[in-house]
């Protein structure tokens, strides 16, 4: 198993309510953060969806970061990938 992570501007409650829908539109569950990050160093409040699946999962996190990308009209987006151990209990 794989976990995901994006990372974004946040921009508000708008940029969170369009992040929540993108991702809603390619995922059946995943989970936001907010946070303070720093990107070229300037500070900035953050947006973290992150998300667990298996390896093909990562096509469809390309094709989100793209999407979220364009909407949020950002000059870049962070993707990260590691393995985890995860179970349901």
């Amino acid at each position: 198993m794989r976990a995901f992570r994006i990372y974004t501007e946040d921009l508000g409650d708008r940029a969170l309510q369009e992040v929540i829908k993108l991702a809603g539109s390619y995922l059946e569950g995943f989970t936001v953060y907010r946070g303070q990050g720093v990107w070229r160093g300037q500070s900035e409040a953050s947006l973290i969806l992150e998300v667990l699946g298996d390896d093909s999962l990562g096509r469809t996190i390309q094709g989100l970061a793209a999407q979220l990308k364009e909407a949020l009209h950002q000059e870049a987006i962070l993707i990260t990938e590691a393995p985890v151990t995860a179970r349901l209990i």
